[in-house]
């Protein structure tokens, strides 16, 4: 089941305790101004990489999603934005150099962004853009675990792309959670997808229990489905729209 969110106006000075989870969504199409202000403050190797986009609405969604992330970041730290430093785990997930306070992640697709900051615990989170998919069927074939393969060939063919884009942003955040990439078989982390079924994972690979995560999907904006993997605890989500 898919929760549609309640998306907010931020507080001026985001305040964030160890038992909250800040979900922030942006339209960069609703910022693209802002494009020349924020590009001074990304780093060399940032500024490196926009370079490298052969389209230019490429490069300033990168500069506005890696602007933002570090205007979100400083606010939480009281820091210079320019400031902050990143490194980057074998399968490219971004953790800060020098503060171990915050835990976040970050997911674009379309126009669309998604921000998730918490305290401490690891975090993964993804948005899809619901589109047409090209050989659908052999995607699921090789990257669904039997019991989602058999849930999404139950359903009428216009249901089966919202269960497939739920199916990939639960896979994908989880993955993105323990910082693993696409290094693991996507075939082995199942969750559901069936209409009115709560967000749960149903199977992970070896290594990892499902009693230690949580799956949390929703509704970022029409046309897209989001999901947040955190530690299974008690945790409070707070959807913010910038």
């Amino acid at each position: 089941m898919l929760e549609v969110c309640s998306w907010t106006v931020p507080p001026s000075n985001p305040q964030l305790s160890d038992r909250e989870v800040h979900i922030w969504q942006a339209d960069l199409t609703c910022l693209d101004a802002e494009v020349e202000k924020l590009a001074p403050l990304l780093s060399a190797d940032e500024q490196h990489r926009a370079a490298q986009f052969r389209f230019e609405r490429d490069r300033r969604k990168f500069i506005l999603a890696r602007g933002i992330l570090r205007n979100l970041l400083s606010q939480y730290l009281q820091c210079d934005p320019s400031t902050l430093s990143f490194e980057y785990g074998k399968y490219g997930k971004p953790t800060l150099i020098g503060s171990n306070l915050l835990s976040f992640n970050l997911a674009h697709s379309g126009d669309r962004v998604l921000y998730a900051v918490t305290q401490h615990d690891p975090i993964g989170i993804d948005i899809e853009q619901l589109r047409p998919v090209q050989q659908i069927e052999q995607i699921v074939s090789r990257y669904f675990s039997p019991e989602e393969r058999q849930a999404f060939q139950s359903l009428p063919v216009n249901q089966q792309p919202l269960a497939f884009f739920r199916a990939w942003t639960g896979k994908e955040a989880f993955l993105k959670a323990i910082g693993s990439g696409l290094s693991l078989p996507l075939d082995q982390v199942a969750i559901t997808l069936l209409p009115g079924q709560p967000a749960e994972l149903l199977g992970l690979p070896a290594g990892h229990s499902v009693k230690q995560w949580k799956l949390h999907q929703f509704v970022p904006a029409a046309g897209y489905v989001g999901a947040i993997v955190v530690p299974q605890k008690s945790l409070q989500i707070g959807f913010w729209q910038l």
